[in-house]
This record gives structure tokens, sequence and C-alpha cells, in this order.
């Protein structure tokens, strides 16, 4: 998947890979609407959880993980 400029600009800004953090993320529980709200305020770049979620399809939910 081609991801947007958006993506690259918040990687940049971020200094980390996105996937990464929403992986380290997403196994602590943590939202998508929160990850996106974490996201937008260290970086000033305005991002929802959807979004996130769209471009990170394949990162397991916590509850799917539940056995």
């Amino acid at each position: 998947m081609a991801f947007p400029e958006k993506y690259s600009e918040i990687e940049q800004k971020l200094g980390q890979p996105l996937a990464e953090l929403i992986a380290e993320r997403r196994s602590a529980g943590v939202a998508w609407r929160r990850i996106a709200i974490e996201i937008t305020a260290r970086t000033g770049v305005d991002v929802t959880g959807e979004t996130l979620r769209i471009w990170h399809h394949g990162i397991t939910p916590i509850a799917a993980r539940v056995a």
C-alpha cells in the first residue's frame, strides 16, 4: 500500500516509524482514537483513528487476540 504524504510527514515529526508506534500502543490496549490524539498532539498533523486503522489494518486489535 502506498501511503500519502501525510504519513511521511508524521513519521518525520515523530522520529520513528509510525507502524512501530501504533504496534506499541495497540499491544498496550490503546484505542485507535487515543493513538490519533497522541500523534496529532506530538506532530501537529491532524489524523483520525479511522485513518490510522485503515493505514494499519493488519495490526490485530487486542480483543481479537483474547482467547
